[in-house]
């Protein structure tokens, strides 16, 4: 269940024009599975399980897909770039902790729309 990928990501970004500091949701899933598969993450006082990611998972792909169609309608093309890399690294991810099934009915459940 070990993810490879090693990354040092900044967990939030500051727009010092708006003075409005967003939080990154993937910088901060990649942060709680490698603290995961080092065995130090706890969640509710006892340690995690798999499945206590999903959510945060879940909240990433939101986050990255609304920050790649904002770019791509923006036409910044190199941040798109970005935004679709690390949705391919989360994708990776969710796949080595055998999550699947688990992140597909989580992030349906969070899209359903009623009229």
């Amino acid at each position: 269940m070990t993810v490879s990928r090693e990354t040092q990501t900044n967990t939030t970004t500051n727009n010092p024009t708006s003075g409005f500091t967003m939080q990154n949701a993937f910088a901060q899933f990649q942060q709680s599975v490698n603290s995961f598969n080092s065995g130090a993450l706890y969640m509710g006082g006892r340690k995690a399980t798999p499945q206590m990611l999903v959510p945060m998972a879940v909240a990433a792909k939101v986050q990255l897909d609304a920050n790649l169609r904002t770019c791509i309608k923006k036409g910044l093309l190199d941040s798109a770039v970005r935004y679709a890399e690390d949705a391919v690294a989360l994708d990776d991810m969710v796949s080595q902790l055998r999550l699947r099934r688990d992140f597909l009915y989580a992030l349906a459940e969070n899209n359903t729309r009623r009229s």
